[in-house]
């Protein structure tokens, strides 16, 4: 039998949702409540039959309360089950147990009436918006005309009135397009045509996608993959501007920074369970190493640091770059205990910028799942 329980160890990582600041209206607008999916591969047909597989739990009894103009970043390895959960929040999988409401509405479980099953997925999907891994794109239509095709298929109109006319339609949809390709910076390729587009332009044009509309849950999986520096932030921006919008973000991802960035809770799955949930900060006070200061001086000034010390030694090959790493006891969150340089007179380093970042949550990750593939 699958075990769908989980241990009393992951159960002492999970925090109580600190639900200080949120507005009552704003809470737990989605509810996720003993999720669990099963796969079910092949099904034995006598005892002797080497041709089955043992089901597989891809989800193990997850519990999480999403909240109104919050993005949750889930995190985990390959497999973990995050592309799982967030399929089922849009409905392209049904949870095998467990009770998932999303704005007063009940997901349907496998196994239920089809008829019951299609009316409840039709009143939920049209709050719904999802970003995929992979997203689908007609060669031979240009960006617009992907925004276009979308905002027709999905009935999207003007809320002011606008639309009430053709060409009054006309008009306030290309103004709206043309604000959204501006949002994420392709409104000077509008009218080039998708295949000539990198994978990154690819990747923001799915973005852009999945804010059409109003959609009260936006599901973004590994939204930013493939995307340079600077058009990633640029993209960050614009996701933590759209959750003001009265949303809901669900973001998947396997980067540490965006997870610290954009995420107001993080939860970190590993191999179908929830291992630890609270908010970024919370996570690395408790299970990082400490604060890392990083200092850089004026190139044209050299360096006079003795460097007597390995641990405040000037990076290899960067110079006019200077690390140095502290352990606060118990893991306070205070910047007021890193040791002050003046305290160091064998060091002179004038014109410095200074950088204090706590540990970034890849060691996090790494501590938590240290054998996950």
């Amino acid at each position: 039998m699958t075990n769908l329980q989980p241990s009393k160890e992951q159960s002492k990582m999970i925090e109580d949702d600190d639900l200080s600041g949120i507005p009552k209206s704003a809470q737990g607008v989605v509810r996720i409540q003993h999720l669990s999916k099963v796969f079910n591969p092949a099904v034995a047909k006598g005892p002797h039959d080497s041709s089955a597989v043992p089901p597989i739990v891809v989800v193990n009894d997850l519990n999480l309360s999403l909240h109104k103009n919050q993005i949750l970043a889930l995190l985990g390895h390959n497999g973990a089950g995050k592309t799982t959960t967030v399929s089922t929040l849009a409905t392209s999988v049904l949870q095998s147990t467990g009770r998932v409401k999303v704005y007063g509405q009940l997901l349907p479980t496998a196994g239920e009436n089809p008829t019951d099953t299609y009316h409840a997925l039709r009143t939920i999907q049209s709050r719904i918006s999802i970003y995929p891994q992979h997203g689908v794109f007609l060669d031979l239509l240009t960006g617009y005309e992907h925004l276009e095709l979308y905002m027709n298929i999905q009935g999207i109109e003007s809320s002011t009135g606008d639309s009430a006319t053709q060409r009054g339609y006309a008009v306030w949809q290309r103004r709206y397009i043309c604000t959204l390709l501006n949002r994420v910076q392709l409104l000077n390729r509008a009218d080039h045509l998708v295949s000539a587009y990198s994978g990154g332009m690819k990747r923001r044009l799915s973005v852009a996608f999945s804010l059409m509309g109003d959609p009260k849950l936006v599901l973004l999986d590994e939204s930013t993959t493939g995307m340079d520096v600077y058009s990633r932030k640029y993209t960050w921006d614009f996701i933590e501007q759209s959750k003001r919008s009265n949303r809901t973000l669900v973001l998947t991802s396997h980067s540490m920074e965006e997870a610290d960035v954009l995420g107001d809770r993080v939860p970190v799955m590993s191999k179908g369970h929830l291992q630890v949930y609270d908010t970024s900060l919370f996570l690395k006070n408790r299970f990082g190493s400490g604060y890392q200061l990083h200092l850089a001086e004026d190139a044209s000034t050299p360096f006079r640091g003795q460097g007597s010390d390995p641990s405040h030694a000037a990076l290899p090959g960067g110079a006019g770059f200077y690390q140095t790493s502290y352990q606060p006891p118990a893991y306070t969150p205070s910047l007021d205990s890193l040791p002050s340089m003046d305290d160091r007179p064998h060091h002179s380093l004038p014109d410095t910028s200074t950088d204090h970042r706590l540990q970034q949550l890849d060691d996090l990750l790494h501590s938590l799942v240290p054998n996950a593939i």
